[in-house]
This record gives C-alpha cells, sequence and structure tokens, in this order.
C-alpha cells in the first residue's frame, strides 16, 4: 500500500482544520494587568495548550 505525501498532507490539513474549529478562546487576564487569549475545547485544556501549569492559575486576576 502506498500514500502519496500530498494525500497525506491533505488529510493533515483537513485533520486540523477540524480539531481548530472545536477550539474555543479564552481570555486569561494576568496580575501584571496583561491579557492573553488562548484556545482549547475547555478552560484546563487551553492553559494545558499554552503551557501553563495549574499553578499559573495563581497569578491570574
Amino acid at each position: 500500500m502506498s500514500f502519496s505525501i500530498d494525500a497525506i498532507v491533505a488529510g493533515n490539513l483537513r485533520e486540523h482544520a477540524k480539531r481548530k474549529s472545536q477550539l474555543k478562546p479564552f481570555t486569561l487576564f494576568w496580575l501584571n494587568g496583561q491579557r492573553e487569549v488562548i484556545h482549547g475545547l475547555d478552560a484546563a485544556n487551553a492553559m494545558t495548550n499554552a503551557g501553563y501549569s495549574s499553578g499559573a492559575c495563581r497569578t491570574l486576576n
């Protein structure tokens, strides 16, 4: 069985677009006054996707 690179890339792009459309934006308001928009299926997933641990929640306003 052989697959072309173009078919694999096209399939990956379709899957990425489908997953991206399921993500919701979440706005983080940091204690230092900065604001950041992150994306995820829910708030916890968005924090994980952005690379934050549960300890980061203490620095949110």
